[in-house]
């Protein structure tokens, strides 16, 4: 019972950590990128040297913030050198509070190491501000195994 307690209580730290930087998943504008990746790596146990692939990671951020998943999925790129032992990462960009009125889009990352991650750059660095304000892109960072089979059973869909 003791143990229980113990890592309910190391989670709860954690998560309320974790809280301090992130807020109805978005990243607080005053923390830095550093902090908030640190804060994500703890909170999901990302810096485990076990394999995570079957870890899945929601996120919601707005247009000028997609740097904070780059820096993230580098991160997890340091620590888990193999592809196929990175978490699955779901990602939703929105700079509107009224997306039933936007258009969405969908991109299947997970093509390469960081490449969603740059793609996702060069779609805020070149496109029209106002753009943001008509879009939503919901990006979804699959490492390998890609195909139906082997994410069935990998436990991943």
């Amino acid at each position: 019972m003791k143990k229980i307690l113990t890592a309910w209580l190391i989670l709860l730290s954690i998560s309320s950590f974790a809280m301090d930087f992130y807020s109805n998943g978005i990243p607080k504008i005053n923390v830095s990128k550093e902090i908030w990746v640190k804060s994500m790596t703890q909170l999901y146990n990302l810096d485990r040297s076990v394999d995570i692939s079957k870890t899945r990671i929601e996120l919601s951020f707005r247009p000028g913030q997609w740097d904070y998943y780059k820096l993230l999925q580098e991160k997890i790129a340091k620590l888990h050198p193999i592809e196929g032992n990175r978490p699955t990462i779901n990602l939703f960009i929105s700079n509107s509070k009224n997306i039933d009125k936007e258009q969405n889009i969908g991109i299947a990352g997970g093509t390469g190491p960081l490449s969603d991650a740059q793609l996702l750059g060069e779609l805020v660095e070149y496109s029209d501000p106002s753009l943001w304000n008509r879009i939503a892109i919901n990006l979804y960072s699959a490492p390998p195994p890609r195909t139906f089979r082997q994410r069935l059973i990998r436990g991943t869909l």
